[in-house]
């Protein structure tokens, strides 16, 4: 009956938290203590609380210090009354206790007892204590040992959490239950012995105990076992590894690695899956910063969320097995540079070697790493695909991602800028936020994606939005921290189509495709595919590059090999700039600005001239040249008379149509392989004078062939991932290659010097 009348009592004062105390009076070591009267007929109880009401801490002049021992009873008004308990509280944040005696009748420690007491290097539980309560002994780092008395019950949730300085542990025969996070990040503590008592151990009572060697469970225990002293506990019913530390040995006949049983054992240097393993909890190796490489069996078929967060892995090879993976396993893994999946995995895929996981149902990327390259086959970046990506300073975002789930680029401190496609259409909660090192944003849908204002929060940027969004865009995103920049460049998903007339009438043209974004130097790049087609000669394709910068637009410059002004729609009436074509110098004045309609939409127009006539005519804002996109000066000498823009398209969308001619009877052509087959081969620049780079991984051997497919150069690659090839005595023209890797695999490529 004392027993229940005392369960009762205590769980009121837990729910009151802070308690106005009843007496106070000095104990043997000096300290006055405060007293609450929990029973005022026999038997008489009092617990031990905090002296304020209001505010659990204690005066800093009152706070006790030193070593204190807490009577097994106290007098009040001719009463003794029994110690049991220690309140809510009582000691919180007392830091200059050294060392605590409980005595030998104090039966409970309540909630945040000695929460902090970071100087406390002792504490004697005395011989009647059952419970010790949730947080009790929370942060207390200088303790270095726990001896619990034969009386103890129970532990409750994060009693011990954070006492790093304990190394050794006995816990009783007495016990049966121990919560979550009871030890969790003692990281010091060297063995841990479970005895036949305990039938309850929470899954997440003893993470971060990197500093365990030694776990054994007493024999006779009738829920846990330590089979062939595997150091680790077993859940025995279900063959479940329970909690393992740095020298754990899984048994073969272990069915499942649990829920957070090697969270943060940082010592861990390798762990051996057996084939009798099919599942892998969540949180698992979370933090196992020294496990650098781990194979998964083919046995297993799950692997839980968060599995192998912030580990060393630097590689991941996902079996055929697993069908099922919880949100982002190898998240925040700064050190993982490869991602593959077995090919006859049915639910997953590593396409194009994209070194990362892709769901192949819903083509969702759902775990990237910095090494990623998004095929463009993708149209979802999941939850959390790249949160936490450390060293992933870009990315190439293709057309095809039409969403961006939550936090998938959560925090990635290190990611400086950022292109969103057109394509993209909705950004989840928190997709962006805390990316503290993104400067610049390229948006390049003209509505603001479906998104909401904390989907950028934390980010400061400048934003570069199509011409007439801004208002659009910072509705959406908000203005905390970012300026945005309308952009004049027309934009992605565009395609132009330019008619040209030689002096004999034949009518010829140039087919222009906004195709992509790349990266040269980590800067955001737009890759213009441009199509010509003269007379009844074979179509030629080739590759433009653009850099836009406050509404001034580079052109990649083969020749010169580097970027020349080629628009700025920042100039001003009698204002010029200087285009370098090939060799050439081409001075270009602004005579005038204007706004011209052409069929349904506006456009700011500057009409410009220079002394060679290849940047005569208007310029409209957001489109380019009405006559030629680019200078054509070698056309010009060939004796061709431009007719200009007749079809302009956004996102196959017909938009602008002039003269007489059908639009949607334009043949669009392409060569069999692209410039570079996407996430395989890259070739840069294109077109080029002296040197190209190709980039491809594990390259062999390099043949080059000219348009007549006749063998031109052959370069030997040693197995590298990157060759500069001379082509500067090589003729001018298209010429075609083909990569050999070590495996045998051909990989095409072109390009144009």
């Amino acid at each position: 009956m004392k027993r229940v009348i005392l369960l009762f009592l205590f769980g009121l004062m837990a729910f009151q938290y802070v308690q106005a105390y009843s007496f106070s009076a000095v104990c043997e070591t000096g300290q006055t203590l405060y007293y609450t009267i929990l029973s005022n007929e026999d038997p008489y109880l009092v617990s031990v609380v905090s002296p304020n009401d209001t505010n659990p801490h204690w005066n800093e002049e009152a706070e006790p210090q030193g070593m204190l021992r807490i009577p097994d009873s106290v007098c009040y008004e001719g009463i003794n009354y029994k110690v049991v308990s220690i309140g809510a509280c009582a000691f919180m944040d007392c830091n200059r206790l050294t060392s605590v005696d409980l005595g030998n009748s104090v039966e409970i420690i309540g909630m945040d007892a000695f929460l902090n007491c970071h100087s406390m290097i002792s504490v004697s539980f005395g011989t009647s204590l059952q419970s010790i309560g949730t947080s009790s002994f929370y942060g207390c780092s200088g303790l270095t040992a726990l001896v619990f008395p034969e009386s103890l019950r129970t532990i409750s949730e994060a009693a011990f959490y954070g006492c790093s300085g304990v190394t050794t542990m006995a816990l009783p025969a007495t016990l049966d239950s121990i919560a979550s996070n009871a030890f969790a990040d003692c990281s010091s503590l060297e063995s841990l012995f479970v005895p036949r008592s305990v039938i309850f151990i929470d899954s997440w009572a003893f993470h971060g105990n990197a500093g365990l060697s030694s776990i054994v469970v007493e024999e006779g225990n009738a829920v846990y076992d330590s089979r062939g002293n595997c150091n680790a506990i077993i859940e025995t019913a279900t063959n479940k590894l329970f909690k393992g530390c740095k020298t754990t040995r899984i048994p073969n006949d272990v069915v499942t690695i649990g829920e957070t049983s090697f969270y943060d054992c940082t010592a861990l240097t390798e762990c051996v899956i057996p084939t009798s393993v099919t599942k892998i909890e969540r949180c698992a190796f979370t933090g196992c910063t020294a496990l650098v490489s781990i194979d998964i069996p083919n046995s297993i078929n799950s692997i839980g969320e968060y599995a192998f967060i912030r580990s060393g892995l630097t590689s991941i090879f996902l079996p055929a097995s697993v069908t099922f993976l919880g949100t982002n396993p190898f998240r925040s893994c700064p050190d993982m540079i490869s991602m593959t999946v077995d090919m006859d995995n049915p639910v997953f895929d590593s396409r194009d070697g994209c070194n990362a996981i892709v769901q192949t149902s819903t083509n969702t990327l759902v775990s990237g790493c910095k090494a990623t390259i998004i095929p463009n086959t993708v149209t979802r970046i999941g939850t959390e695909a790249f949160s936490d990506c450390q060293g992933l300073t870009s990315i190439i975002i293709p057309r095809s991602v039409r969403v961006i789930g939550n936090m998938a680029f959560y925090s990635c401190d290190t990611l400086a800028s950022l292109t969103l496609p057109s394509g993209v259409n909705t950004i989840k909660e928190h997709a962006f936020a805390g990316c503290a090192g993104l400067k610049t944003i390229y948006a390049r849908r003209s509505k603001c994606p479906s998104t909401s204002r904390n989907s950028f929060s934390g980010v400061h940027a400048s934003v570069h939005v199509p011409m007439g969004s801004c208002n659009s865009y910072s509705a959406s995103w908000g203005d905390y921290g970012k300026s945005y920049i309308e952009e004049y460049m027309t934009p992605e998903g565009s395609q132009w189509w330019y008619e040209l007339r030689d002096r004999e009438n034949n009518l010829s043209y140039q087919h222009l495709d906004y195709a992509k974004d790349t990266l040269v130097n980590d800067l955001a790049i737009r890759v213009i595919e441009r199509e010509h087609r003269f007379a009844d000669a074979p179509p030629v394709i080739t590759h433009e590059y653009v850099i836009e910068d406050s509404c001034r637009l580079f052109w990649w410059n083969r020749n010169q090999e580097r970027f020349t002004l080629l628009y700025d729609y920042t100039a001003g009436v009698d204002d010029e700039w200087t285009v370098l074509v090939n060799e050439d110098s081409i001075i270009v004045h602004v005579d005038s600005l204007t706004t011209e309609n052409y069929g349904d939409m506006s456009f700011e127009t500057m009409y410009l001239h220079d002394d060679t006539h290849a940047f005569d005519g208007p310029i409209l804002f957001g489109m380019g040249h009405f006559d030629s996109f680019f200078p054509e000066l070698g056309l010009l000498q060939e004796g061709y008379d431009f007719t200009g823009l007749r079809c302009y398209w956004i996102d196959d969308e017909l938009k602008l149509h002039f003269g007489e001619v059908d639009c949607d009877s334009i043949v669009y052509f392409e060569l069999p392989e692209k410039l570079d087959i996407e996430n395989e081969i890259a070739i840069y620049p294109v077109p080029a004078l002296s040197f190209i780079t190709i980039e491809s991984e594990g390259m062999k051997i390099i043949y080059v062939y000219n348009m007549l497919g006749q063998l031109v150069k052959t370069v030997s690659a040693n197995n590298d991932s990157k060759v500069n090839l001379d082509i500067s005595q090589m003729p001018n023209g298209l010429y075609f290659m083909d990569v050999v890797d070590v495996n045998g695999t051909i990989r095409i490529g072109r390009f144009v010097k």
